[in-house]
């Protein structure tokens, strides 16, 4: 049977994991659209597309919002014996 150390380490492992698979998303996502704009720099978008585009750059974004940015960790002291 599992101790409570080990069932939070696997929940902790279980999210981090989560976290890593969606900021990973996140960034191909957005990356995908800078190549999107970047191959239509030389022409007009009509204004579907611009709207297309604003919708998926906004949605992104909202995305990217909900996932916060890693904080580094502190080291931890360890107690004197």
């Amino acid at each position: 049977m599992a101790t409570i150390q080990e069932s939070y380490a696997a929940l902790a492992d279980q999210a981090n994991k989560a976290f890593d698979e969606i900021s990973t998303k996140i960034s191909e996502a957005t990356d995908k659209i800078a190549q999107l704009e970047a191959s239509l720099a030389n022409r007009e978008l009509t204004p579907e597309e611009a709207s297309a585009l604003e919708e998926a750059k906004t949605a992104l974004q909202r995305l990217d919002d909900i996932v916060p940015d890693p904080v580094p960790a502190e080291p931890v002291e360890e107690p004197e014996v």
